[in-house]
């Protein structure tokens, strides 16, 4: 009997030509040259990406076309831009498989100017403003939760010219959560300064504990931060703004002895966001960021003779929300607001109790997240400045401690 050969089957020709294809697509990706391993960002802002990119995500959230999206969102985008981008920018980098926006301190290719209030710092000799004999006491007052490092940066910096620091602190959050009070005076860091520092507890009793607005809660607190410095005398200054609005301590040594200075004034500073070396377009020129409100003891207690101004006198919340905006004398340069520059475990618990906190996001409080925003100054959206001019002392003279707000 004959013998039959068995085969393989010959494999189809359509099978044939897409393993050929497949083959041929690994060796082309192999020789191709390798995908950029940094995104650079020119001018602060990543090139690839522009504003109309944040119109296109919320409107696809939405479900509406862009006019529809302009007349019926168009304040929440305004309201909260750095949350849309923000989500947008992170998504589309990680879609993409690139890596985040890096920079090298010794790239040409970016040319960084330094910001507007470096450049022209009211700390050197230069300044404007006058400088008197006359004597008043300066009261900073500002409510504190857990921020250590910001805490004793202002320490440090405005001791040689405040006389008390007021601390308005409460069991309870913004979020309404309940958070563990910290005594500073009796932490070894701030034994130097514990005879300047007067702890203020809101009183739970009064609190809005039922009231579902956070801002609410927010507003109590800023109205406990008016009646801590109730008594203080006629002359006397009260400094009332966030911990991390810090006054430029000559600017405060002015308005402290010149005895012809008009009350109320604001300080407007440059807004940093996470370190000194991620600035905020809007904020770093002529346009800045209207902080910390700076009063005399009699307009608390007794009013002011100008009726409007009166008015935004008669409780905390109204000096925060009103005052600020439309006090009659500015000082521009007058300090710097660095919003969230701070470790990372105090930054992710800043925002889980503070008023905000209930808009952000839960992965927006991921610590790889927030890494991520906060080495890439939130994904190329804000300006990267790298000068070293005009910025606190502080940060030099404690390096290790304070190194990482440095800007790279």
């Amino acid at each position: 009997m004959r013998k039959l050969k068995t085969r393989a089957p010959a494999l189809p020709a359509v099978a044939v030509c897409l393993l050929i294809f497949l083959i041929l697509l690994e060796i082309f990706r192999f020789i191709q040259p390798s995908p950029p391993t940094t995104i650079y960002a020119v001018s602060g802002r990543a090139t690839f990406f522009s504003d109309l990119d944040f119109v296109e995500l919320d409107t696809a959230r939405h479900n509406v076309t862009r006019s529809e999206w302009k007349s019926d969102h168009k304040d929440l985008y305004h309201k909260h831009p750095w949350k849309i981008q923000a989500e947008f920018l992170h998504e589309r980098v990680r879609k993409a498989g690139l890596p985040l926006v890096q920079f090298s301190p010794e790239d040409p290719r970016e040319d960084v100017p330094t910001p507007l209030c470096q450049a022209t710092d009211k700390d050197s000799a230069v300044t404007n403003l006058k400088v008197g004999s006359f004597q008043r006491k300066v009261y900073d007052v500002f409510t504190f939760l857990d921020e250590l490092d910001s805490l004793e940066i202002r320490l440090r910096t405005l001791a040689p010219v405040v006389d008390k620091f007021v601390l308005i602190m409460c069991e309870k959050s913004f979020m309404n959560n309940t958070v563990e009070l910290i005594d500073v005076t009796k932490l070894p860091r701030f034994a130097a300064f514990a005879d300047k520092i007067q702890n203020v507890y809101c009183d739970l009793a009064t609190w809005p504990l039922h009231d579902p607005s956070p801002w609410n809660r927010e507003d109590h607190m800023r109205n406990v931060t008016m009646d801590a410095v109730e008594k203080i005398d006629d002359e006397d200054i009260a400094m009332m703004g966030d911990l991390d609005e810090l006054p430029k301590p000559a600017v405060v040594h002015a308005f402290k002895t010149d005895a012809e200075q008009k009350f109320p004034l604001v300080l407007h500073m440059p807004l940093y966001r996470f370190s000194f070396g991620c600035i905020e377009p809007r904020f770093e020129g002529e346009e800045q960021w209207p902080g910390t409100v700076v009063t005399l003891g009699k307009y608390i207690r007794d009013g002011h003779p100008d009726e409007h101004i009166r008015k935004m006198h008669k409780s905390g919340q109204l000096v925060r929300r009103e005052l600020r905006n439309h006090a009659d004398v500015t000082i521009k340069c007058g300090g710097w607001h660095c919003s969230s520059c701070m470790p990372l475990p105090t930054y992710i618990n800043k925002i889980t109790q503070y008023s905000h906190g209930g808009e952000i996001p839960k992965e927006f409080k991921d610590p790889r997240l927030a890494q991520d925003q906060i080495e890439t100054c939130l994904f190329g959206t804000l300006s990267r400045t790298r000068s070293l001019a005009g910025l606190p002392p502080v940060l030099f003279e404690e390096k290790e401690k304070f190194g990482y707000l440095l800007p790279l």
